[in-house]
């Protein structure tokens, strides 16, 4: 057989990338970096944290006031926290935060939310605020699981960290977070951007920007 032949049988061998093929993976490897940093920067980073209070270390507990009684279906044990559904439009209607099959966007913007217990990442799920069986979701809003909370309304209001928590049926008081409570080898922190926040975090507002 000519070698030539044999070479390119040799080239075209299954499963070997050619050099512009690698060349071309690695360009679209390169944008999506590029653009999952650019979605960090565009999104203000929130973290409710809960973690032991070391003796080596001060740790300043925030302060979160309690805004009354728990909601119906709220969630006080430890993480992980699903969606909690059943009592979803109880929750809005107390909220005074609407139940549409869709939402008109003249507002709309997101936030990033981290939480963390005991050094370990707890998950925001998907489907915070959207009922999907009864057709219908909220204000505040999660479609996946990355902690990217959207925020869309027919018309312009203030949104709450404290009321995310509240759709997502999750307890979010003075001294707890779940099932997570406040102690003396206990504290209940939250960083926005990475600088703590020491004001009520139940009313830390979530804004664009």
């Amino acid at each position: 057989m000519p070698k030539g032949s044999r070479r390119g049988g040799s080239a075209g061998q299954p499963g070997r990338p050619t050099k512009a093929e690698r060349r071309d993976q690695a360009r679209r490897q390169r944008e999506e970096i590029r653009r999952r940093t650019a979605r960090r920067r565009r999104n203000r980073m929130i973290a409710a944290v809960v973690a032991p209070v070391l003796a080596t270390a001060v740790v300043v507990a925030v302060v979160v006031a309690t805004r009354g009684g728990l909601l119906p279906g709220t969630q006080t044990g430890p993480a992980p926290w699903p969606p909690e559904l059943l009592h979803l439009r109880q929750r809005l209607d107390s909220l005074h935060l609407p139940a549409q099959a869709s939402m008109a966007q003249t507002l709309h913007f997101h936030d990033h939310l981290d939480v963390f217990v005991d050094g370990r990442k707890v998950t925001v799920p998907a489907n915070v605020g959207i009922n999907v069986a009864a057709d219908y979701l909220t204000s505040i809003h999660t479609h996946d699981a990355t902690g990217i909370i959207h925020i869309e309304s027919p018309t312009p209001r203030t949104f709450t960290l404290g009321e995310f928590f509240d759709v997502w049926g999750v307890r979010f008081t003075a001294s707890c977070l779940g099932g997570y409570c406040r102690s003396s080898d206990r504290a209940l922190s939250v960083f926005v951007n990475g600088k703590r926040f020491n004001d009520d975090s139940g009313t830390l507002r979530l804004v664009p920007h």
